[in-house]
């Protein structure tokens, strides 16, 4: 759900996506990182769940490269896009559910949208 909400002209994270006022919306509520935050869980889970040692350093590389990622995201964003950008770290959150947590969105701005669920 992540993976396939994340791949919108409304993600301000994503490379060539040009600067706008729009407010944040689906999946991008939940999390402004939602791609990188599904390779992470992906990550997570492979890294639990195998009993290989080799799959786990691979899987956590990539959970940890995809986290630190987005954390270098928002500071590219924040100097190439300036206010437009402090208004959306705003209203989103680094971390999922953090926005709702906080109080920034809305507990029923969790349902990401009929597109990323059927995807």
């Amino acid at each position: 759900i992540l993976f396939v909400g994340s791949v919108t002209p409304a993600n301000k994270a994503l490379a060539g996506v040009p600067a706008s006022d729009r407010p944040a919306s689906g999946v991008l509520r939940i999390t402004r990182h939602p791609m990188m935050w599904s390779f992470a869980l992906w990550a997570m889970v492979h890294a639990t769940l195998s009993g290989s040692l080799p799959t786990v350093i691979l899987a956590m590389g990539i959970g940890a490269l995809a986290l630190f990622g987005a954390a270098h995201q928002d500071g590219k964003k924040r100097r190439l896009m300036g206010t437009r950008w402090a208004r959306y770290e705003a209203e989103t959150s680094f971390w999922p559910l953090g926005a709702q947590i906080a109080g920034r969105q809305p507990w029923g701005s969790l349902w990401p949208g009929l597109w990323p669920v059927a995807g």
